[in-house]
């Protein structure tokens, strides 16, 4: 019985007290993430919240989408998540074939999409872990740089004129070339139209 005490006594050293039961679920957690990123940083700046997505449309033709999206292989006790953005132009549905039900909002239907983890100064598919061993403060600060430079993307191809130029520079990643020779077209024809 000794031994067990002492291995508590180690670990309550080491780890702090255990945690409530239910204080520390993945879930709570991440919701706890998504509450103070919609408090701190996503209501300033003009944007609704519906689940784990933020957005806001910019005028009648132009929405901005950042989504937490969470890793399938999530366990009750830590959660696995990263971040999607993308902007969709209502004026390229007709060659995209997604979304113009506003109720839906997701960057997979997004005309541009990107993972907010090749925005930063060492682009990769970043992932963060919500765990009771993880400094939840530590990840919102992180976030809440990734997503300023994130939201400056979003606002640099913000209208048609800015993606038609960022398209046909090349700077838009994750499009195939097909994709956007079809955007480029519908662009060129719109500002034919103007």
């Amino acid at each position: 019985m000794n031994v067990v005490h002492t291995i508590l006594r180690i670990k309550k050293r080491l780890f702090g007290p255990a945690p409530a039961p239910d204080d520390f679920t993945g879930r709570n957690m991440f919701q706890r993430l998504l509450g103070t990123l919609n408090d701190q940083v996503f209501q300033v700046r003009n944007f609704r919240r519906t689940r784990s997505t933020f957005y806001r449309w910019l005028d009648a033709d132009v929405c901005q989408v950042l989504n937490f999206q969470k890793s399938k292989y999530c366990i009750r006790a830590s959660v696995k998540f990263t971040a999607n953005l993308g902007v969709y132009y209502r004026c390229l549905r007709s060659v995209s074939g997604v979304w113009d039900d506003p109720k839906r909002r997701h960057p997979l239907d997004c005309h541009y999409r990107e993972r907010i983890g090749f925005l930063g100064s060492n682009p990769s598919d970043k992932w963060w872990t919500l765990d009771q061993y993880e400094r939840i403060d530590d990840v919102i600060n992180e976030l809440r740089l990734l997503i300023d430079v994130a939201i400056q993307k979003l606002d640099s191809i913000g209208t048609a004129k800015t993606l038609y130029s960022a398209l046909r520079d090349g700077t838009i990643r994750g499009l195939t070339d097909r994709m956007r020779q079809d955007y480029l077209r519908v662009l060129e024809e719109r500002q034919g139209d103007e």
